[in-house]
């Protein structure tokens, strides 16, 4: 068992994707609620134990096949991972950094802004973006790379990246259980963080990104290909 990390250092150079055989999105409220009473009520001077996340490295057999994120893993350096247990927090770690994003932009502030040009603190919404969620492939910038991610023939897959992360140009979206559950994490995350901008200001947001990021604490545990 590796020292405790945060969700800055766990997403550092990784490529994160559920594996199949893994059930999809299954919080409902009441998990939403008590994570979201946890981050707020967290000191921003403390850290907290999120729990563990246990990561099987995909070998090359896997991933030659991920044709979006194959260039950072074979040009940066990127470690790809699948998710075997923590998918559940995870998901949502991703999809609460989401709604901070959508929120930055819908500021009246930042209205016809680039991302790069838009900021949380010291915090650039691109640098956000790049860090936790999506980068785009020099120099065309044509190719979307997201950091986390469903395997393909996963029903999530379309519907993660084009209801929550908005690509445009989804075509079809088969839509489950586990779907639902993701667009209505979403949705309470947005309207939470509009009611506590409205309330406490973009200062108060910008504590609950970085005690998300970098005071939640996880075991990290790479299991060996023989397990």
């Amino acid at each position: 068992m590796n020292e405790l990390e945060s969700l800055k250092n766990i997403f550092k150079d990784r490529i994160f994707k559920i594996p199949d055989y893994q059930r999809g999105y299954a919080w409902t409220t009441r998990q939403l609620k008590d994570f979201w009473e946890d981050v707020i009520n967290l000191p921003s001077d403390r850290f907290h134990y999120t729990g563990l996340l246990s990561l099987k490295k995909a070998d090359k057999s896997v991933w030659k096949d991920w044709n979006d994120e194959r260039w950072l893993i074979e040009d940066r350096g990127f470690r790809p991972f699948h998710v075997v247990d923590g998918q559940q927090r995870l998901t949502t770690f991703v999809i609460f950094i989401q709604a901070i994003s959508e929120l930055l932009k819908e500021l009246p502030e930042n209205k016809d802004k680039k991302e790069e040009e838009i900021y949380l603190g010291s915090f650039s919404l691109k640098a956000i973006k790049e860090e936790y969620l999506v980068i785009q492939k020099p120099p065309q910038f044509i190719i979307k790379t997201h950091k986390f991610g469903y395997e393909v023939d996963n029903p999530s897959f379309k519907f993660l990246r084009h209801r929550v992360f908005n690509e445009p140009d989804s075509g079809t979206i088969q839509e489950t259980f586990y779907t639902l559950n993701l667009e209505n994490s979403k949705k309470f995350f947005l309207e939470n963080l509009q009611d506590y901008y409205l309330n406490y200001g973009i200062t108060e947001i910008e504590i609950l990104f970085k005690k998300v990021t970098q005071n939640l604490m996880f075991n990290v545990y790479e299991i060996s290909d023989d397990f």
